[in-house]
């Protein structure tokens, strides 16, 4: 399910987008959250489950506020309004999924929202089997952090801070996953949207892990940061 959040002082914005949503989907629940700056969003995201974020390019510092907020988030939705149509370049700095301008938000938002929708039901699809002890677990990729091997066993590491384990090898895992995870090491699998940080000989991931990338794969891992 959807959960939306607005950051932005402009009421006619959040009103309209409550209305639709309202409107909408009026047999199941749709939380909106609203932040009026990007701090409140910072400090108070964590608590709620929010995967859809309309973000108002009129507030101060907002591509700067923005590539943060992915460093938290990183398979976090963006949509972008503003009322100024130059900033509709400045947004193809940033990974989004739209830019709506604010004089055309009617007409537009319910179309960007019906395509995300549909993207989302495509990623949904990307899902990976795992079995231990007679139970088969279906993981979501993108809820994967980064897969790690041990002796005989792979341990799968996920966004919420589970943990899952199975023998089937990393290279399996390696073949069928998609292009979002990238090998780094014999031990490690990691999905590159949760890369904070990348230095010579190791990557920074979202949960405070630290990976090491081993001389095999430091040229590719390399060329692919530094691209």
């Amino acid at each position: 399910m959807l959960s939306f959040a607005v950051i932005s002082q402009d009421t006619d914005i959040i009103d309209y987008i409550q209305c639709y949503l309202e409107s909408e989907c009026a047999n199941q629940m749709i939380p909106l959250y609203v932040f009026p700056n990007f701090y409140c969003f910072l400090t108070e995201a964590n608590f709620k489950k929010i995967n859809v974020l309309i973000i108002d390019t009129d507030l101060e510092c907002w591509k700067e506020n923005t590539v943060r907020i992915y460093k938290n988030f990183p398979y976090m939705n963006i949509i972008f309004v503003g009322s100024n149509l130059e900033v509709g370049y400045k947004v193809y700095d940033i990974r989004h999924f739209a830019f709506i301008y604010k004089k055309e938000l009617i007409p537009y938002f319910p179309d960007a929202l019906s395509r995300l929708k549909s993207e989302l039901k495509i990623k949904d699809k990307n899902t990976i089997r795992i079995s231990w002890k007679n139970v088969v677990y279906v993981l979501y990729e993108q809820d994967i952090i980064y897969f790690e091997r041990d002796k005989r066993k792979t341990m799968v590491h996920m966004m919420d801070g589970t943990e899952y384990t199975t023998y089937k090898h990393i290279d399996e895992f390696e073949k069928t996953v998609s292009d979002d995870f990238m090998r780094i090491h014999f031990s490690y699998l990691v999905n590159l949207q949760y890369v904070k940080e990348y230095h010579r000989n190791h990557l920074f991931l979202s949960d405070d892990s630290f990976v090491p990338i081993s001389r095999k794969y430091e040229k590719g891992v390399k060329e692919y940061f530094e691209k």
